[in-house]
This record gives structure tokens, C-alpha cells and sequence, in this order.
């Protein structure tokens, strides 16, 4: 499974990866430690550490997993004046005249100054390929919807 991402949440991932590793070192220190109070069974610290080394161990699965298969948005090829990954995209809620705007990215991204949502979320993938001027039939959780594209940019270029 893709995951798609900016490189700054690539970094961010890669730099968790590295205080994973520091953390693995302390938390295998904090087990040598407590299992030198002897009797295991009833051993706060130790059970404590041993959790933790099992929540990092998780942690650091996930994330290499994701980085694995991580497709960088910025290295796509996007097409212009089309609602895809990677694009700020203006709507209008045909039913109530309501804007939104927003930017759609990775489940992990951010962006200064953008709502961001996922490209996993029932409205962007409902929204995926409209080009500006059309509207699109949106399944959302509560019912179906219809969203105008009053504009597409691309947040790369």
C-alpha cells in the first residue's frame, strides 16, 4: 500500500526513527537495571521498560513500513486544473452555498495556512479527478453531496 507524504513529513519520520533508536538504548539500559532487583514477577520498573521496548518496537514497525512505501507528492507528475493529491482546491457545497477551501495531502501532512485533508477521506476521494467548473457527486458518511470546483492549485510549483 502507498503512502503518500511531503518530504517535510518524510523527515519528520526519519528523525523519529532516529529518537526511536536513542530510546531502544535507554529503555535496554532501564531493563538491565531493574532486572538487577531480582524477582521478576513483581518488578514495576521492570515491567514498565519492558513495555515501553514493546511500544517503540510497534512504533518503529509502522514507521518503516510506511517509508518502505512512500511516494513523495512533490515527485508526482500532476495534472493542472484537476482536483488530485497534492493541490489547495476550492468548493462550493451546491445544497447550502457554503466555501471551503482546503489542501489535499497525506493522512500525516500538514500545511502553514490550509486545512488539510487526507487523500484517504470520503471527500477528497469523492472530489479526485473533477476538474475546475464541474461538480461532483460526493458519498460521505451522512449522504451523498455535490461540491462545485471553483479552483485547483498546485501547492508544488
Amino acid at each position: 500500500m502507498a503512502f503518500y507524504m511531503t518530504k517535510k513529513t518524510y523527515e519528520k519520520f526519519q528523525k523519529r526513527l532516529e529518537e526511536i533508536q536513542k530510546e531502544k538504548y535507554v529503555v535496554a539500559k532501564d531493563l538491565q537495571v531493574a532486572a538487577s532487583y531480582g524477582d521478576l514477577s513483581e518488578n514495576a520498573e521492570y515491567d514498565a521498560a519492558k513495555e515501553r521496548k514493546e511500544m517503540l518496537a510497534i512504533e518503529e514497525l509502522k514507521i518503516r513500513d510506511r517509508l518502505a512505501n512512500v511516494v513523495l507528492i512533490e515527485e508526482m507528475d500532476l495534472p493542472d486544473k484537476k482536483v488530485t493529491i497534492g493541490k489547495k482546491v476550492k468548493i462550493l457545497d451546491k445544497e447550502t452555498g457554503e466555501e471551503m477551501e482546503f489542501a489535499i495531502l497525506g493522512e500525516f501532512d500538514e500545511w502553514d495556512g490550509i486545512e488539510v485533508i487526507s487523500i484517504n477521506a470520503p471527500l477528497a476521494r469523492g472530489l479526485l479527478n473533477t476538474k475546475v467548473g464541474r461538480t461532483a457527486e460526493v458519498k460521505l458518511p451522512k449522504g451523498v453531496k455535490y461540491y462545485k470546483v471553483l479552483s485547483v492549485e498546485n501547492l508544488f510549483k
